[in-house]
């Protein structure tokens, strides 16, 4: 387990780095930048302008830029805003908590919906019921988050006027819908996957022994069955947060929700260069931490992926 560890971090830095990196190209590559922009409206001279971008070092040759991003974060330092000139680290970890509980809400609908849909597709008892999943599941992969949006909000908000179509404000109601979209997006691969688990399990050794010591089907699949594949399960639903932090963008865009998403489509609009790549950092961090996770929790679940990571 320390050389998973060990391994687990040496990636997970060159994860980060990568991005970190990609992003500073990526961000520079673009004409112009927020704190021109700015100055420019304000009737500031161009003179005025470069002087101002001196002593914010913008001016400096790209390496030096790159040496100064690298040296600054390493010493937990994302630098401020052009925009607001606000620390970055607090207009990301204001509204992280809002996507998180957004997110978190979703992860759970969706492992919920593409379990029960996976275990019908694979193990139902009519052939229309198992047929009727695989469509549903189908559907939920390809179909965009924002029709989907469009939909729920014209049917349950505009039509039957059972929830709010804005996501914002106190309460679980608000929530209950961007949770509800959110979910099913992420269930269609879930119940894709579980139903492929289920079929390569379900006439295996221990499946046919387990109905000959008179289980019932019901056990088999959820005792047997699904944590005999749980170490796929599993590191398919870390996978999935890294949609999902894509996802809340345009689900928290759509039911005018603030969030994380807000804050990095705004900074992407104004060409705030610390902001995007401090949500870079923050989205693969996120993601380092969940693959790790993962690999953790399927060593401990399955022996043999245990002993194959030594």
């Amino acid at each position: 387990m320390l050389a998973l560890a060990t391994r687990r971090m040496l990636n997970a830095l060159i994860t980060i780095w990568l991005a970190v990196t990609l992003a500073f190209i990526l961000l520079r590559l673009l004409p112009g930048d927020a704190f021109t922009a700015r100055l420019s409206l304000s009737g500031a001279s161009q003179t005025q302008i470069e002087s101002r971008r001196a002593l914010l070092g913008l001016d400096a040759p790209l390496l030096n830029q790159y040496v100064s991003l690298i040296t600054n974060l390493l010493q937990g330092d994302l630098g401020y805003s052009l925009v607001s000139g606000r620390k970055v680290k607090e207009m990301i970890l204001e509204p992280f908590g809002s996507s998180l509980v957004l997110a978190g809400g979703a992860m759970v609908v969706g492992m919920v919906m593409g379990a029960s849909m996976g275990v019908t597709a694979a193990l139902g008892r009519s052939r229309l019921s198992r047929v009727s999943a695989w469509l549903i599941a189908f559907a939920s992969v390809s179909s965009p988050i924002y029709w989907t949006s469009t939909l729920a909000i014209l049917l349950f908000s505009v039509g039957l006027k059972w929830l709010p179509s804005i996501g914002a404000g106190a309460g679980i109601r608000p929530l209950i819908l961007p949770w509800l979209v959110l979910g099913f997006t992420v269930s269609g691969g879930m119940a894709r996957l579980v139903g492929t688990v289920l079929n390569e399990l379900k006439d295996s050794d221990f499946a046919r022994t387990a109905r000959a010591k008179g289980l019932s089907q019901k056990r088999i699949t959820y005792v047997h069955l699904l944590r005999a594949g749980a170490g796929t399960i599993i590191t398919f639903i870390m996978l999935q947060i890294g949609f999902l932090l894509s996802g809340t963008v345009v689900t928290e865009m759509i039911f005018v929700r603030p969030g994380i998403g807000t804050v990095l489509l705004s900074a992407i609009h104004d060409q705030d260069f610390p902001v995007v790549q401090g949500v870079v950092i923050l989205s693969a961090l996120i993601y380092c931490i969940s693959i790790t996770i993962a690999e953790v929790t399927a060593g401990l679940l399955d022996p043999r992926l245990r002993m194959s990571s030594l």
